[in-house]
């Protein structure tokens, strides 16, 4: 694609977590110029290491999806290559390969266990901001064993809980979120969903969930603390709400019936994608090391949100004690 472009074209993006800095790295592979949009909220941290990999940055007076707008406003009027994970009519080609590049995660682990002799895997818990990751390895999974696949769960977070939104509504249109969308999750707060991968998502995962912020915090510290011999793992709220997810489906009382439809127990093989490290390391410090968004089982202060095919919405609203 970018060879049927003149040698010294711009490339820009919006972003609100790691697909900037990737086009920032990969433009400067290239010794292209890149120019990344991020929302107000954005990090300095997250911005300085765009910066560090040889890109301009603008802010935005807005969230991620008026960064979009901008973004795309602006490389029309200068002639720039946008490349953005998301996708909306006339504008769908880059997005949908972008999605096809994601897919080598799920066949790389497929694979690998595979290579292991271990057995398949029984769910598959994906965090989402547009949709883009999730639905492509949705995808890959239905491609790949049909309806034979694992139970997916979609994770967003709770101010910016698009697709659960829209799939609550049961007539197959999207909802669009809208506000600052502030969460620790920032790499999922975006409030329009990719319209390329709600149709995967909505047709094929199974449910859909919306996560506090102390959900994702618990995430951060159970991956930074593991018991007996597991691996440390240092991840970003995003990348660690799965975990959090996970946990308190098996412990909490009031989850009892999530856990049992489900089918979550000892026979169960469970695949979570892990999507950043420590993106903000003011902010990992504060909730790892300070407890910031503490969360107790007892005192349930996890507000959460289920709808899906294995959970019917007005079944399974969870509602803060």
């Amino acid at each position: 694609m970018l060879a049927q472009r003149p040698p010294r074209i711009t490339l820009t993006t919006a972003t609100d977590g790691n697909h900037g800095r990737a086009l920032a790295w990969t433009g400067r592979q290239l010794g292209l110029p890149v120019v990344v949009y991020l929302p107000a909220l954005s990090t300095p941290c997250l911005v300085q290491r765009i910066r560090d990999e040889g890109a301009q940055t603008i802010i935005v007076d807005g969230n991620y999806d008026e960064a979009v707008r901008q973004a795309t406003k602006d490389a029309a009027q200068d002639g720039r290559l946008l490349v953005q994970d998301t996708a909306w009519e006339g504008y769908e080609d880059i997005p949908r390969c972008i999605m096809q590049g994601y897919g080598t995660l799920m066949d790389e682990a497929c694979e690998q266990a595979r290579s292991q002799g271990q057995p398949p895997f029984t769910h598959v818990l994906l965090q989402a901001g547009v949709g883009s990751l999730a639905a492509a390895m949705q995808a890959y999974l239905c491609a790949l064993t049909g309806t034979d696949r694992p139970i997916t769960v979609i994770l967003e977070p709770l101010q910016a809980d698009c697709l659960l939104r829209s799939i609550r509504e049961h007539d197959g249109v999207p909802r669009v979120v809208s506000g600052a969308l502030d969460t620790i999750m920032a790499g999922l707060a975006c409030g329009r969903p990719n319209p390329i991968g709600w149709e995967i998502l909505r047709a094929h995962a199974n449910v859909f969930a919306a996560c506090d912020e102390n959900l994702a915090a618990l995430g951060m510290r159970i991956l930074a603390n593991p018991l007996r011999d597991d691996p440390r793992i240092i991840s970003g709220a995003s990348g660690a709400v799965s975990t959090g997810f996970l946990y308190a489906v098996m412990v909490r009382p009031d989850l009892v019936k999530l856990k049992e439809q489900l089918s979550l127990g000892p026979a169960s093989r469970l695949l979570i994608i892990n999507t950043e490290g420590e993106t903000d390391p003011v902010s990992y410090r504060n909730i790892v090391w300070n407890g910031a968004f503490p969360w107790n089982c007892d005192d349930s202060v996890l507000p959460a949100a289920v709808a899906g095919r294995l959970v019917p919405a007005r079944e399974c609203c969870l509602q803060p004690h």
